[in-house]
């Protein structure tokens, strides 16, 4: 081996042997309980020294104004990397809220867990439930004193309407109209919030879509409404 190429494979040595220290000291400050083997030390070196090697190659064999640009390209690649993951949480945010305008009633959970449901053109907000198994889609309405049914759900969820007693009478935009009580097993929203034995009720007036009322919404830890967007926490 010429003195020439040992002293370059003894200045890649160091230069490598440098950075592994800088990183194992970075890594020891950003995470104290992360604990370096001796496999990891020389793993991270040998990587280290590849990669330093092949750098050093392509500029012997390329010239630098050619390895410089492929070193920014590479560079502002990973620093795009390192600012998605940084603001991931901000870029799903952005990411939901333009998935909820081009899809109305869309829904999601943002990072403090809670239950996003975008408004819907007709200005209301809509979620599909499972109750007792089966899938329903619901309008929430906060005016509402419990779940209110529609014949063609209630028969899904296999009410015998001929079989129950409709003594109650609920008051509606057109009028008033009887209704029967009924207990929901289980409601189940976004595999997340479960409920049993909901209150809820069949009634006559004729509903063109069942209704999410205070019966379960009392359920969450709380419930408001941002803008155009109902927000659950539970």
């Amino acid at each position: 081996m010429s003195n020439k190429s040992l002293i370059k494979l003894t200045m890649l040595l160091c230069i490598s042997m440098v950075i592994t220290f800088l990183i194992r000291k970075s890594v020891d400050a950003q995470f104290p309980g992360f604990s370096w083997s001796s496999q990891k030390s020389i793993s991270c070196f040998v990587m280290i020294l590849i990669i330093i090697s092949i750098v050093y190659n392509s500029f012997n064999q390329k010239g630098i104004k050619i390895v410089s640009i492929q070193l920014l390209i590479w560079g502002l690649i990973f620093l795009i990397i390192i600012i998605g993951y940084a603001f991931r949480f901000e870029l799903n945010y952005t990411t939901q809220r333009v998935v909820s305008v081009l899809i109305p009633s869309y829904n999601w959970v943002n990072k403090q867990g809670e239950l996003v449901i975008s408004r819907s053109s007709d200005g209301h907000f809509y979620i599909d439930v499972l109750v007792n198994g089966v899938k329903i889609k619901f309008m929430i309405d906060t005016g509402a004193s419990d779940v209110a049914l529609t014949t063609n759900d209630a028969k899904m969820l296999g009410f015998d309407l001929s079989k129950l007693h409709y003594t109650r009478i609920y008051s509606t935009a057109n009028g008033t109209s009887t209704a029967a009580p009924v207990k929901l097993d289980s409601v189940v929203i976004d595999n997340r919030a479960f409920f049993r034995n909901i209150e809820a009720h069949i009634g006559t007036g004729g509903l063109d879509i069942s209704l999410l009322g205070m019966s379960v919404l009392e359920r969450f830890k709380s419930f408001r409404i941002d803008r155009d967007m109902l927000i659950l926490s539970w």
